[in-house]
């Protein structure tokens, strides 16, 4: 009789091991997709501002187009079509030269990191049209 009633509470406190463990990863994985939606709703936001920046020059052109055009709006108007990017503009450029880097490769470490590849040059391109 005593080892039936030690065997029922072996039995019972794994079985209340195992439900405490799955709350526990339960709580967790609930705390982490709570920390994913309050990134997601960050991003979401400066994606926002971030166009609604890029569209004020735009829109103050449009107003200003519509209404009498007298020779400081006309220089108004080609400055903001300027910064929104609708007109062409000349100048001497931008010269930027990369290069791959002169650090020695250490051991273990893959020499790629040290070098320029296609997709640096496209950073480097989409951060100058930004």
């Amino acid at each position: 009789m005593l080892k039936q009633g030690r065997w029922a509470i072996a039995a019972v406190s794994m079985l209340l091991g195992i439900m405490l463990v799955g709350q526990y990863k339960m709580t967790q994985s609930i705390a982490e997709s709570n920390i994913h939606l309050q990134r997601t709703g960050d991003l979401a936001r400066e994606l926002t501002a971030a166009e609604k920046e890029r569209d004020e020059p735009r829109q103050q052109l449009e107003k200003i187009q519509k209404g009498d055009a007298s020779a400081s709006v006309v220089s108004d108007i080609n400055l903001l079509k300027q910064r929104s990017g609708l007109t062409d503009v000349t100048g001497p450029g931008v010269i930027i030269t990369i290069n791959d880097s002169k650090i020695p490769v250490k051991d273990n470490e893959n020499p790629n990191l040290y070098l320029i590849h296609d997709e640096d040059f496209l950073r480097v391109l989409n951060e100058l049209r930004a």
